[in-house]
């Protein structure tokens, strides 16, 4: 009995993240990054935490989370997709000062599987 209340905690924690999460990405098929996160939920905490690292170098820009898979190479993970309203030139200049300011200091383990890339629009 007492296991199943700690998997239906576990479930409660992991919506409401995902509830949390859906406040500050559009989310791109979520039964997907649901299945994803279930099984690594440590990955919520700094899902929580991007958003702000990413607008407070591009400003207020929508950010669209997904799930990638690649079969050839065998992998699976989340990338998180900056709808940036600057010219190519300055958003790939902006991406590079958020790597430099904070993402090279994040765990090599976190940027295996979660990726962040620009889209011009």
């Amino acid at each position: 009995m007492e296991q199943w209340s700690t998997e239906i905690s576990v479930t409660q924690a992991l919506q409401k993240s995902i509830w949390l999460l859906q406040k500050q990405y559009a989310i791109k098929n979520i039964e997907e990054v649901n299945y994803f996160l279930f099984d690594r939920k440590h990955l919520l905490d700094i899902l929580l935490i991007i958003p702000r690292q990413i607008q407070h170098i591009f400003g207020d820009v929508l950010l669209e989370l997904q799930v990638v898979k690649d079969p050839e190479e065998d992998y699976e993970g989340l990338f998180i997709i900056i709808k940036s309203h600057f010219p190519p030139k300055k958003s790939l200049d902006l991406l590079e000062r958020m790597e430099e300011e904070w993402w090279l200091d994040v765990d090599i383990n976190i940027k295996k599987v979660i990726g962040i890339d620009i889209e011009i629009l």
